[in-house]
């Protein structure tokens, strides 16, 4: 199996408030900047299916067209339209969510002039033409403005257009913005794709369920093809880029003013219910920490990227790790560890770290810890005793297995790289390392550097080690001497 919940992994850089949040693409075209409206103002709609510019490798599976969902959400199989989030891993809808949340960009009241109800049929019906839940006509949100409108009925079988629907084209003499379908306001879905290579989908300061914008949130996925980069086809990157976060929860999920309740859920998921990718904070209300930090750079807060390569996301192999979360002290981890399955994770580097589980009464606790090639290739390696580290392992060579013994350890330290090898701390991919678990499960860790000060030099990058193991999860370590 292949699970893993990523509160760790990337290196998410806290910010200072001198940094402000990424700010989305624009210049996109549309009236807002952000390209074409992706459907008409509603809530828990879709878009019709869309083409992409490229093809993508997601978990093995390609694709060559996309769903836009209203509620914070791209899918590939089906549109969807919960709008609680379901607990990644989910099975039957691989999808990429941003922010999986009950966004709702409907008008309550807002109608156009010259609406006459007895030409809509008073039947149930579908708004869009695809699959989404039916709603009497009357509490239909009424989009006024010079454009067709497609409306169906449902026989118990299948769908049936009403012709007559069609004659509302340019019924309307008002309406909100050019084509009256709230085209040039936020509180819209919009979607672009500026070149062959790259996908924009921008939910406009959007507002929750139901109708509600005193909170809104400001944020995209962008698609970029990379196969030019790697000569894959179907290799691509994702990217999140959270410029505003006020919300976290519509109403109908539990929530008060768009906060508690079931909150959004951000990640990836292959739809397999095994793999999947969930970022920090997700059911939480520190969901909303992702405009503050970021897996790029302290400079970027709220930007966060995912290589996609051969089908694998980041942590599949040490050339393509997860991240650390920073700390003010280090790193924090939240994953997910299966037994037989390699995890890589990748941190800045330093000359030595203590890692510690959060909760070792819950949590599968560490059994071993592979070292890469650096240096001497010599490392010492510390347990704790209760009171006090304790080396158990002086002068350990890179490549060997060191095992904790029987039940692991809550917590241990690694010291040894030498001063002289002054490893970039700035470079993200220096020091990968392998760990393996007790047992399968959710795992929360800390990496805590211990430092010194030293001259900053150009520093080497050390061979790559494929690590393997029991529940293997592998990080890259910052480096760094403990002040005296």
């Amino acid at each position: 199996m292949h699970l893993r919940k990523l509160a760790i992994g990337l290196l998410a850089f806290g910010i200072t408030t001198s940094v402000q949040a990424i700010e989305l693409i624009d210049g996109l075209g549309g009236n807002r900047g952000y390209g074409d409206q992706a459907m008409l103002p509603n809530d828990d709609g879709s878009s019709n299916l869309l083409d992409l510019p490229f093809n993508i490798n997601f978990y093995g599976n390609e694709f060559s067209s996309f769903f836009i969902n209203n509620n914070g959400n791209i899918s590939f199989d089906n549109p969807i339209s919960s709008y609680t989030p379901d607990p990644f891993p989910v099975a039957n809808q691989p999808m990429i969510a941003p922010w999986w949340g009950d966004v709702d960009t409907s008008r309550d009241g807002q109608v156009g002039e010259g609406f006459d109800p007895d030409l809509l049929p008073t039947e149930t019906f579908n708004p869009n033409g695809f699959d989404q839940e039916f709603v009497p006509v009357s509490e239909l949100p009424i989009i006024p403005g010079d454009f067709g409108i497609l409306v169906s009925t449902f026989d118990g079988v299948d769908y049936i257009l009403l012709d007559d629907a069609l004659e509302l084209t340019g019924f309307f003499e008002e309406g909100p913005g050019p084509g009256g379908a709230f085209d040039d306001e936020p509180n819209n879905v919009w979607v672009a794709s500026p070149n062959d290579s790259t996908v924009v989908v921008t939910w406009d300061q959007v507002g929750f369920f139901p109708s509600d914008t005193s909170k809104t949130n400001n944020f995209q996925l962008v698609l970029r093809d990379a196969s030019a980069e790697t000569g894959v086809d179907g290799d691509f990157d994702i990217e999140f880029r959270y410029d505003q976060l006020e919300w976290t929860t519509g109403d109908a999920s539990g929530g008060t003013d768009g906060l508690g309740g079931t909150e959004a859920q951000a990640g990836f998921d292959a739809g397999d219910n095994t793999n999947f990718l969930a970022l920090p904070g997700s059911f939480s209300p520190e969901v909303l920490e992702l405009q503050n930090t970021s897996n790029v750079s302290p400079d970027t807060p709220g930007l966060w990227t995912f290589a996609i390569r051969n089908g694998e996301p980041p942590g599949d192999t040490p050339e393509n790790p997860l991240m650390p979360v920073e700390n003010q002290d280090g790193w924090d981890f939240d994953f997910n560890v299966v037994v037989g399955r390699p995890i890589f994770i990748d941190p800045d580097v330093a000359v030595g770290y203590d890692y510690q589980i959060d909760n070792p009464t819950t949590m599968p606790l560490f059994q071993t810890v592979l070292l890469p090639s650096i240096g001497d290739d010599l490392f010492d390696i510390y347990t704790w005793d209760g009171t006090d580290w304790v080396l158990v392992a002086a002068g350990w060579a890179a490549g060997a297995s060191y095992d904790f013994g029987a039940g692991g350890v809550d917590r241990f330290r690694i010291l040894g790289i030498e001063i002289a090898e002054m490893l970039d701390p700035t470079d993200p991919t220096a020091f990968i390392t392998g760990l393996t678990f007790t047992g399968s499960g959710a795992v929360g860790m800390s990496q805590n550097p211990i430092t010194v000060f030293v001259p900053p030099v150009t520093a080497p990058e050390p061979s790559v080690l494929i690590l393997f193991g029991f529940g293997l999860g592998a990080l890259g370590f910052v480096r760094r001497r403990k002040r005296a």
